[in-house]
């Protein structure tokens, strides 16, 4: 995990060094995000059952800051958001908050249009299943890194709408387990998202 922080903030420091500076912006960022992680896999209890139940998508949403450094035709631009996904398991719903610092490189294709790629590094909160008692939580990695790529639409100096879609690349096994005395089943699944995301950005 250090090696990829290493070789993201050698990326961006050598396209500064490579380009002539052009502005600085700074503002928020507000959005939905429509998504799922993978199947939840439940085993153990009385019965020693074990099945496996499909995700379906489900609509969250986030709230941060950016911060953009612009060049001539492209730019770097960080953001630190803070964000709730949502997966339906047939009546449960898993909830995840997260802090995620996405590191995004845009080209500029025509304006107001670009285009973007980059890392996100995600570190989770909270994971929750509803409608289930659970006496223990397991995060394998609460440090994580997805990939994300996009298209964005520049409104005026202030205003831009972009449309991202987002993979999780690292594993993130979540594994909620109950006592005997609560049935004893276990609820298992990687928590890597597959995610479209949608975010309104306002200059300051």
């Amino acid at each position: 995990m250090k090696k990829i922080i290493l070789v993201i903030a050698i990326f961006s420091l050598s396209i500064i060094n490579a380009q002539d500076l052009d502005t600085f912006d700074f503002g928020v960022v507000i959005g939905a995000n429509y998504g799922s992680t993978d199947d939840l896999n439940v085993s153990g209890g009385f019965s020693g059952i074990s099945e496996t139940i499909k995700s379906d998508k489900k609509t969250g949403y986030h709230a941060g800051l950016f911060f953009q450094i612009n060049f001539n035709d492209m730019y770097v631009r960080p953001e630190v958001v803070y964000s709730l996904s949502k997966t339906n398991y047939n009546d449960s719903e898993f909830n995840q908050t997260k802090i995620e610092v996405p590191v995004l490189y845009g080209f500029t294709v025509i304006k107001p249009i670009s285009i973007f790629v980059g890392p996100s590094l995600q570190y989770t909160l909270t994971s929750d299943l509803t409608d289930v008692e659970f006496d223990k939580v397991d995060i394998k990695n609460e440090l994580a890194v997805n990939a994300q790529v996009g298209i964005a639409l520049q409104l005026g100096k202030q205003i831009r709408l972009d449309a991202r879609y987002e993979r999780g690349i690292s594993q993130n096994i979540v594994t909620l387990e109950q006592d005997v005395a609560s049935d004893g089943f276990i609820y298992e699944f990687n928590a890597k998202p597959e995610q479209f995301i949608f975010t309104l950005s306002l200059q300051l």
